[in-house]
């Protein structure tokens, strides 16, 4: 499609100059020195936020829940008398919305299940239920529906302290860790975040602890109608003939068979499940490097029995307090999700590249940190991809889960910074990282994140997956990122006629959507697609 150059009515900038009597090479030299100064003074800044080492790190924003994740996990380790959850309850109270409730985007609606978890939170860290703040809560949620409307993995935390019944939540029974790998059902059909969520969380389950509250803790508050005439069963599915309806005959056949004594199957089930989680957890950066794998972790830890001084409960909680960004105006402190470092550096030391400085001797340090970072050992991803290791993960440390996104990312960084002494060391890092991406690419021509052919729909549709990342399909957004990445890499191979470029064409081209735009996942949406 041919493009026209926008005539000068089109342009504002050029338009209003003219106005003013000013020629158009005067305008166009004009604007080309705004934004030629507007580039070196976000250079200049960039430089500026570099972190000693050699990596960039921007904090990783969230919702409330993430605060409300570690007070729960505090009172959970009969911490509750940490004095940091006055500075956590400041920070769920402080993203607070107006009409009470809480987002979990900004500028969003409130969200019942970050509203419950919230304000579940907030009545463990003292706030009484009759303060102003509280009450327009309260009204929010149940304007929304009530507790009862919360998704399944807030109930879960509920059900830990007494607030939700265990019955009442869907079965995660701990024996699909038994499942073998070519069964269409397994562990590893499951996203790799949720893989890591809900494997602990399944010990969680089987074992149904309770952390006992004073009696007049209850969050009664919260539903529509008295307790006794609440129904609290799992949501029915609109079409009987359905999955949805398949799997909640299955969730009730699990919960009839725990009532039989099947106990030694269990505890096998519980061992096998924690021996697949503790190695993973044990290494640097926590269970799947992000915060509710890490909680729940600890919190499994806890009724495997544990002791709270043993070293894997002690690093657990000091990874997760390694998340803490404290703001000195109020002394609130925030939880991160995880940390944001790989992301961060490469796509920084890119775009100064990109702006000029790819001979910067800032970037060096850049580059031998991000070369330090390549994951060479295999991971959860080796169960369907036979290439050798070369990934790079989104974190300061997360060996079991490198992503194609960030090893895009990298690659393309690398490859655009002069870098004197480290060619060597930098063709060999790419040329591992394009091998393990082409390893990644999926059989309808795209990409997802952390795993290859993870896109089995049919798990969407067990009960406990209704927050909607159960699997890790192929992604527009990702896809796009990789034939980015070809293009800068290796412009020579990946031409449009080889396979590789022409499957992940199609495969965007079947994805765009009627109005010409494409979906991001892993962004915001249509604009990062």
């Amino acid at each position: 499609m041919a493009y026209s150059r926008p005539s000068e009515s089109e342009s504002p900038a050029i338009a209003r100059h003219q106005e003013l009597g000013h020629s158009r090479g005067d305008v166009i030299s004009l604007e080309a020195g705004k934004i030629e100064r507007a580039l070196r003074r976000a250079c200049q800044w960039s430089l500026s936020q570099q972190q000693d080492e050699g990596y960039w790190m921007g904090e990783l924003l969230a919702d409330a829940t993430t605060e409300s994740y570690v007070i729960l996990l505090k009172y959970f380790m009969e911490m509750g008398e940490d004095r940091k959850i006055p500075h956590y309850a400041l920070t769920i109270r402080n993203s607070m919305l107006p009409d009470g409730g809480w987002a979990i985007y900004r500028g969003g609606p409130p969200d019942v299940s970050a509203s419950v978890l919230s304000y579940f939170a907030l009545r463990l860290a003292g706030i009484s239920p009759e303060e102003p703040d509280m009450q327009r809560c309260r009204r929010t949620i149940l304007e929304l529906g009530g507790m009862t409307r919360a998704r399944t993995y807030t109930k879960y935390h509920l059900a830990l302290f007494g607030a939700y019944r265990w019955e009442h939540v869907p079965a995660v029974p701990p024996e699909m860790i038994f499942l073998p790998e070519w069964f269409p059902v397994n562990v590893y059909e499951i996203a790799a975040w949720a893989r890591t969520i809900f494997v602990p969380l399944s010990i969680l389950y089987a074992l149904k602890p309770v952390v006992q509250t004073p009696p007049s803790f209850h969050l009664d508050e919260l539903l529509l109608e008295t307790r006794d005439k609440t129904d609290f069963s799992l949501l029915k599915p609109e079409r009987f003939l359905s999955w949805d309806s398949f799997f909640l005959l299955v969730d009730g056949c699990f919960k009839m068979a725990e009532r039989l004594p099947i106990h030694r199957l269990r505890r096998r089930a519980i061992q096998k499940a924690a021996s697949w989680f503790i190695p993973r957890a044990q290494r640097p950066g926590g269970l799947g490097a992000i915060l509710p794998a890490m909680v729940n972790s600890v919190m499994a830890l806890k009724c495997l029995g544990y002791p709270a001084e043993h070293p894997l409960v002690r690093n657990g909680l000091w990874e997760i307090e390694r998340l803490e960004v404290r703001n000195p105006a109020d002394g609130s402190i925030r939880v991160q999700p995880c940390f944001s470092p790989v992301w961060d550096t490469a796509i920084t030391a890119y775009a100064l590249a990109q702006g000029g400085l790819a001979e910067h001797t800032a970037l060096l340090p850049a580059t031998q940190w991000l070369l330090a970072r390549q994951v060479l050992k295999p991971g959860d991803w080796s169960i369907k991809n036979s290439a050798p290791p070369g990934g790079w993960t989104f974190e300061f440390d997360n060996e079991f889960y490198p992503d194609v996104d960030d090893t895009a990312m990298v690659m393309m960084a690398l490859r655009s910074i002069w870098r004197p002494g480290h060619s060597r060391d930098v063709d060999e890092a790419v040329r591992r990282g394009l091998r393990w991406v082409l390893g990644m690419q999926n059989s309808d021509g795209g990409w997802g994140s952390f795993d290859r052919e993870n896109h089995r729909d049919i798990l969407t549709h067990v009960p406990f997956a209704d927050f909607n990342a159960m699997i890790d399909p192929s992604t527009a957004d990702i896809a796009g990122r990789v034939l980015e990445m070809l293009a800068v890499v290796a412009p020579g191979e990946f031409q449009l006629s080889h396979p590789v470029v022409g499957r992940a064409i199609a495969y965007l081209k079947r994805e765009q959507c009627p109005d010409g735009s494409w979906y991001g996942r892993w962004g915001c949406n249509y604009v990062y697609g």
